[in-house]
């Protein structure tokens, strides 16, 4: 685990990228970083993505996916990881033990009507075990891209894995200037969302969990999950929420079944995520 102020300003960061996801190393280095110097910068980086405490930035705009569910039958959940992560229009996957085998999301009709990336709290107000719900709320549908043409579509897969990259150097790979990459991507940049995840003892450090249910209290679940100290993921499709939580003990998911016991949610179906890309 990184020592408190080295975890504190890996907290920072996540948030800077949220206000500027082209954040610039000196930047950090000056503003953020617990270190003056560049080569002391440098390495708490390194250390921030050998130990897996964030993750991001990425971009992501909801394009029209449809949502895969399998439930668990007699093919082996990797077999199918295997075949599904191989499918250019798949963007997304899952493979499970449990009550289900695979989650994908493809591309096409626009059935997943949002994609959440909770931001978490730290230090924590609450752990897992402590949400309640009290407000009913839905989460309202994503917005889609806005007249977004070829070359916007260009840029952005050029840089949503990425979106620091050089514009000349994606300039280059495009055959336009770097001007002009730098207007489209000022462009996309309103309507994507910027994912970035925090997770402070490491990302392997959490079991994780895929929970499939229903709820009348959507937007007070999120924002249960942002006063946790690590983030976790919340789609919704039709009327179903799908959570991926990162847990550290069985009390976490005991919190859902007596949420379940309090009619708060229903339909509660739990698997176990084993790899994904």
């Amino acid at each position: 685990m990184l020592p408190p102020e080295e975890l504190k300003s890996a907290y920072a960061l996540i948030m800077a990228y949220l206000e500027n996801v082209r954040l610039k190393k000196k930047t950090i280095r000056k503003e953020i970083s617990p270190y003056s110097t560049n080569e002391a910068t440098i390495n708490f980086l390194r250390r921030i993505k050998n130990m897996q405490i964030l993750y991001g930035p990425e971009l992501w705009i909801n394009s029209g996916f449809v949502v895969e569910l399998i439930k668990n039958g007699r093919k082996s959940s990797l077999t199918l990881f295997e075949k599904y992560k191989n499918d250019a229009q798949v963007s997304y996957v899952i493979a499970c033990m449990g009550v289900y085998s695979l989650l994908a999301f493809r591309h096409g009709a626009s059935i997943l009507k949002n994609a959440i990336c909770v931001i978490p709290t730290f230090p924590k107000e609450i752990d897992i075990s402590d949400i309640e719900l009290s407000e009913k709320g839905e989460i309202e549908r994503d917005k889609y891209p806005k007249n977004w043409n070829e070359l916007d579509w260009s840029v952005f897969h050029a840089m949503k894995k990425n979106p620091n990259r050089s514009f000349g150097k994606v300039g280059g790979e495009l055959g336009i200037s770097w001007v002009t990459v730098r207007t489209h991507f000022r462009k996309i940049l309103n309507d994507c969302k910027v994912l970035v995840s925090f997770y402070p003892k490491g990302y392997n450090y959490y079991q994780k969990a895929l929970l499939k249910f229903n709820t009348k209290y959507e937007r007070n679940l999120w924002e249960e999950l942002k006063r946790i100290d690590r983030s976790s993921f919340l789609y919704k499709y039709n009327d179903t929420i799908l959570l991926i939580l990162f847990y550290k003990d069985y009390n976490d998911l005991k919190r859902f079944e007596i949420l379940k016991k309090e009619g708060k949610i229903k339909n509660l179906k739990v698997s176990t995520p084993i790899a994904w890309d």
